[in-house]
């Protein structure tokens, strides 16, 4: 099955893109993985540095997502701090026009589109950037608020509406990810079925020991 691997970072996860993208060459299967560097601009604060950075990462992520289901081809969006342990193909088996881990508060890092499928992806994809980039803009003028999810509760509010349409697929199989004293117990138990592991590490920077287990468990990936 063909499909295609979309991200888009800024330059501060240079370091991390160099550990996760040579796992997404040699294990997703993907016939091209396309990587849109990005810049939030000047930002006065690190709240609004983040939640600029939020917004103009989903703006160049719809661009080049809607120029592949456009031509019905299929697309997988992953944050860049993925690791990739296995083929991701089988994340389009069924009819689903999309599919997503974790429902219904989703994880926004690892999202399936399948343009094979009828969907209205234009009237979509318009709704998710307006949606992401007003409530970015508004948490973006509250410091206090700093970690505040923008993006991902957008994106969840309007793939609700169009539950029919969604895939839900496991956690742990396909965006592991999980509180970190609980990181090496947990990756030994699902190690058999994991694909994605997905170190969120624009919170906290990738920790040894989850380094470490990945090592134990996915020596050629990491």
């Amino acid at each position: 099955m063909s499909f295609s691997i979309v991200t888009a970072f800024t330059p501060n996860y240079a370091e991390i893109a160099r550990q996760c993208l040579p796992s997404w060459i040699r294990n997703s299967g993907a016939e091209q993985i396309i990587v849109k560097p990005i810049d939030a601009g000047e930002c006065k604060t690190d709240a609004e540095r983040w939640y600029k950075s939020a917004a103009v990462r989903w703006v160049a992520v719809y661009k080049t997502v809607m120029e592949i289901v456009e031509k019905q081809g299929r697309v997988v969006v992953l944050d860049i701090d993925c690791l990739v342990t296995r083929e991701l193909a089988s994340g389009f088996d069924g009819q689903h026009a999309i599919a997503v881990a974790r429902w219904p508060n989703i994880n926004a890092g690892v999202m399936f589109f399948d343009g094979t499928v009828p969907f209205a992806f234009p009237e979509f994809w318009l709704d998710v950037v307006k949606r992401v980039c007003d409530r970015c803009r508004e948490l973006a003028r509250k410091p206090e608020k700093k970690w505040a999810i923008g993006d991902q509760e957008q994106i969840a509010k309007i793939l609700q509406q169009h539950e029919s349409h969604v895939r839900k697929l496991d956690m742990d199989e396909w965006n592991f990810c999980h509180d970190w004293d609980q990181w090496p117990e947990l990756l030994a138990k699902h190690q058999d079925i994991v694909r994605v592991i997905h170190f969120k590490a624009r919170r906290c920077g990738i920790r040894e020991h989850q380094v470490e287990s990945v090592r134990k468990h996915f020596p050629e990936v990491i």
